[in-house]
């Protein structure tokens, strides 16, 4: 919608695939360059940002559905160890502190029920982190470029992808 907005061309989203989820999201090609930097900037951020949004609504949602269900309904939702929900991001640890405290007394390895709700919006949040990398034509690669020029785009995008290449070894 930003890009049609900003008047730019756009190709046909090019899947990601992934053998754990099946896409990690999709990679749409520009085929008309913007105008100017801040339309690229809008254009590569606007999708990350209506993920997190969303994803953060259904986390929200998925806490929520799980602190009101009730126990022949919990024993029938997916069983996560406590520390992926408190110990994830510190976001999340913020929203489970306000929505269900007592999870967070939970040793870290303990089986807790959640909502899958709850799991989409974890998932959707770690597509959106994979998406902001600072690589190649990822949206972060194509923020780099417009707020940064093409040198240093270059160069965030190298180092990136060198760190993941060290970490991964």
């Amino acid at each position: 919608a930003m890009a049609k907005r900003r008047g730019i061309s756009r190709g046909l989203p090019i899947p990601m695939p992934s053998l754990r989820f099946g896409t990690l999201g999709s990679r749409i090609q520009l085929r008309s360059f913007p105008k100017t930097r801040k339309d690229l900037l809008d254009v590569a951020l606007s999708g990350p940002v209506a993920t997190v949004l969303l994803s953060l609504f259904m986390i929200i949602g998925g806490l929520h559905l799980t602190v009101t269900a009730t126990p022949p309904t919990l024993t029938r939702m997916p069983a996560i160890p406590a520390g992926v929900v408190c110990k994830r991001s510190f976001l999340i640890s913020l929203i489970t502190m306000k929505m269900c405290p007592k999870l967070l007394m939970q040793p870290l390895s303990q089986p807790v029920s959640v909502h899958p709700l709850f799991l989409a919006g974890m998932s959707g949040l770690t597509f959106s982190a994979i998406s902001l990398l600072p690589i190649g034509r990822l949206d972060g690669g194509r923020a780099m470029l417009a707020a940064f020029g093409r040198r240093n785009a270059a160069l965030a995008s190298f180092l990136s992808l060198l760190i993941l290449f060290i970490s991964a070894a």
